[in-house]
């Protein structure tokens, strides 16, 4: 004879079935969207008002800020700069200032030279780029520091007209920027 399953035991067996998925559902949509955001509290960059709004500011590793600050305070960088040259129209920017000009510019807001062969070091990466001359701008400037290669922190500014006094404030702002958000 064929054993037969109770009704109780079917409607025993859905529910708990539903009670299951719906503890589930519950548990997933509050650990997404009704706990605290642990990330948002801790990527919050102080943007100083010394920039103007022709710069872009870029933190990607907010932890290694301090790292970042504390080792060019000891002098373990090394800077490369370089020029983007306008393609089109005839190219100016190397009138304008020179690369070791633009470099000691940097030495002179972190305030503690390069040492000159450090094994481990960051690397602060300087373009200076100079747009055709149809463009509202005429050069901008990409600052990029960086650790194993990948960027941490970096600094886009475009000059209307170019002028080393500007280039030479934009550079101690981004300095002292990064110093501000590393203490934090």
């Amino acid at each position: 004879m064929p054993r037969r399953v109770r009704q109780s035991q079917i409607i025993n067996n859905f529910f708990t079935f539903a009670t299951i998925v719906i503890v589930s559902v519950v548990l997933t949509l509050y650990s997404r969207y009704l706990t605290p955001d642990k990330k948002s509290e801790t990527t919050k960059f102080i943007k100083p008002t010394c920039f103007s709004v022709n710069s872009e500011i870029r933190v990607n590793n907010k932890e290694y800020l301090s790292k970042l600050y504390k080792a060019l305070n000891k002098g373990f960088y090394k800077l490369e700069s370089n020029y983007i040259k306008s393609i089109k129209t005839k190219s100016y920017i190397q009138e304008y200032i020179s690369l070791n000009d633009f470099n000691s510019y940097f030495v002179d807001a972190i305030k503690s030279p390069p040492l000159k062969e450090p094994k481990k070091y960051i690397t602060i990466k300087n373009e200076l780029i100079e747009y055709e001359k149809p463009n509202k701008n005429f050069a901008g400037v990409n600052t990029s520091f960086r650790i194993n290669g990948k960027e941490v922190f970096g600094v886009f500014t475009n000059f209307v007209y170019f002028d080393t006094i500007k280039l030479n404030e934009t550079v101690e702002c981004t300095i002292r920027t990064l110093k501000t958000n590393a203490k934090q």
